[in-house]
């Protein structure tokens, strides 16, 4: 869950915050696109390499046809479970066709702009630009699940009023408490204050300076919420970043991206979480596991942040 969802600027907190930031501060749009573009190779890098470090060297499985008394293994109970979820359900089509409406809408908003300017339509892509971004098609999938019949006889749609004040509001209180504290690091001048500070970075090697920045990122990330961090971390990077000389992403985009790689401890993500509440892996072996993992996802953001990032458009603000 936590690679995985590094692929888009939704995936995950972090990535949620990164753009709203960029936006405001430097007047900058990424883009669902672009996001992918940059995200996805780290996502199918990461995935394979993690499983490899699991299966083969942390965690050697081995999954029997059979059990040892000779009743169903574990292939069997599996698609036995596969099984009983039974055929599709009409609304699980139907929320499958908002999520793909929405996910097409994020994907192509930008390449349509681009298209109607080129074709001399600029006024209608000025208008789409300034007024339909990813915030407003998302609005956009969410209502359409409200009118997205299931049984036009029973009146059920896919989106409901009872199901949808069920919806874990408080998570719009952090992102929004956190947002004010990325807007008080600025306003106080404190990202200014602490990017002087480093300014002896300067003189380092790019490299050098993603792997420190991504390093305290993810072992950071291990202790403390995820959104807190990046909505502090964000303006100091960037501070540092101006004072270095050299691009705010090349720094930004590696520390979103670390701030989702704490492998090591249970409260680093959400998906660890869940994980150690089953009960199945002890706090050691969690830890002892993960600190690999940790390393593993550094080294790959840092070579992706080297080779992928410089060439992905929209990923540059100079």
């Amino acid at each position: 869950g936590s690679i995985g969802g590094l692929g888009t600027p939704i995936g995950s907190p972090p990535n949620a915050v990164l753009p709203s930031y960029l936006d405001r501060t430097f007047n900058h749009s990424i883009g669902f696109g672009n996001w992918m573009l940059a995200g996805l190779p780290f996502v199918f890098v990461l995935i394979p390499v993690a499983w490899a470090y699991l299966v083969f060297v942390a965690c050697p499985v081995r999954i029997p046809s059979k059990s040892a008394t000779g009743g169903t293994g574990a292939r069997e109970e599996l698609r036995r479970w596969y099984a009983e979820l039974g055929p599709v359900s009409r609304g699980e089509w139907g929320v499958m066709a908002c999520f793909t409406l929405t996910v097409i809408g994020w994907v192509f908003r930008e390449p349509v702009i681009l298209l109607l300017d080129s074709q001399g339509m600029p006024d209608v892509a000025a208008y789409l630009k300034a007024n339909v971004d990813d915030a407003a098609i998302a609005m956009i999938g969410g209502l359409l699940a409200f009118v997205w019949p299931v049984s036009v006889k029973a009146r059920t749609y896919v989106m409901d009023w009872p199901t949808f004040k069920r919806m874990p509001w408080d998570i719009l209180l952090l992102f929004g408490g956190g947002l004010c504290l990325a807007a008080g690091v600025q306003a106080s001048g404190l990202d200014t204050a602490l990017g002087k500070e480093l300014a002896g970075v300067a003189g380092w090697p790019v490299w050098l300076i993603v792997l420190l920045c991504s390093t305290i990122s993810v072992f950071v990330s291990e202790f403390t919420s995820n959104v807190a961090q990046a909505n502090v971390f964000y303006p100091i990077l960037g501070g540092v970043a101006a004072s270095a000389g050299i691009d705010p992403m090349a720094l930004l985009f590696p520390c979103c991206l670390s701030l989702s790689c704490a492998f090591m401890l249970p409260m680093g993500t959400p998906p660890n979480a869940i994980a150690f509440a089953t009960g199945r892996v002890s706090m050691k072996r969690f830890a002892m596991t993960g600190i690999g993992l940790n390393f593993i996802g550094i080294l790959i953001v840092l070579l992706l942040t080297l080779t992928v990032l410089p060439h992905i458009p929209g990923m540059r603000l100079k």
